[in-house]
């Protein structure tokens, strides 16, 4: 991902969601996908995702509205996936939201 900066748009988070021995998962019967987003003071923001390709390869993306990157420092995101023979959650990754000049 290309360095990030508070006030983007636009910008793409995509994700790949992969089993436990990391492996794309099929995600193309998906009857709701999120991102899940947490600021650094802890605040959560849940987004709607959409597959980047058919979903069979696992991967779902999320593009940055205006507003949405408000504040630097350490942000987490996970995606959250309804299937019909369940729910599951990915692995939590981190990223850097960095200031601007003006």
């Amino acid at each position: 991902m290309a360095e990030i900066r508070v006030g983007d748009q636009g910008t793409i988070f995509e994700a790949t969601v992969k089993d436990q021995i990391g492996n794309p998962v099929n995600i193309s019967s998906a009857t709701q996908l999120e991102m899940i987003f947490k600021d650094p003071n802890g605040v959560d923001q849940t987004k709607t995702a959409v597959f980047s390709t058919d979903g069979l390869d696992g991967k779902c993306r999320y593009v940055a509205e205006a507003g949405f990157i408000n504040m630097e420092g350490t942000w987490e995101r996970q995606v959250k996936v309804t299937l019909p023979t369940g729910v599951w959650s990915s692995e939590i990754s981190t990223y850097t939201v960095y200031r601007n000049l003006a």
